[in-house]
């Protein structure tokens, strides 16, 4: 191996403690222009360092867009999800009150039809009374 190889690889790297976003950034897109001027010399640095930055923070733009429309979208989805279980409480209720009215008619319908055979018995009974009846009514 050549030692200029060895060199190029074993550069010191930034403490990350010590430095803030825009200087890591500053420190990457330094190492990224190393590299490209090995391939494109005739770019200027100042190029490179600008149209790197630039990438940069409209990729951390279109980050915090996205960031945004996902929160607002977990909230839009938060209160479908809301209504939804408002909708589903709504329609059991509903249901229980459908069930305790069919009972309450048919309780209803029940108790006439009783009603209603009780009146049809004792009109007959009224009609041609028996002679058990005739003896109690005489007593």
């Amino acid at each position: 191996m050549n030692h200029h190889h060895m060199r190029r690889w074993s550069s010191p790297e930034p403490t990350t403690e010590d430095k803030n976003l825009e200087d890591k950034v500053d420190y990457i897109i330094q190492l990224i222009e190393g590299q490209q001027s090995k391939f494109s010399p005739h770019e200027s640095q100042c190029m490179c360092h600008a149209k790197y930055k630039s990438l940069y923070f409209d990729s951390q733009k279109q980050i915090e867009t996205l960031t945004n429309e996902n929160h607002r979208l977990a909230l839009k989805l938060e209160d479908a999800l809301d209504k939804i279980e408002a909708n589903e409480k709504y329609a059991r209720s509903y249901s229980e009150l459908v069930e305790k009215w069919k009972d309450m008619f048919l309780v209803a319908n029940l108790t006439k039809t009783v009603e209603n055979a009780r009146h049809e018995q004792e009109a007959g009974c009224e009609a041609k009374p028996s002679s058990s009846k005739r003896k109690k009514l005489d007593k």
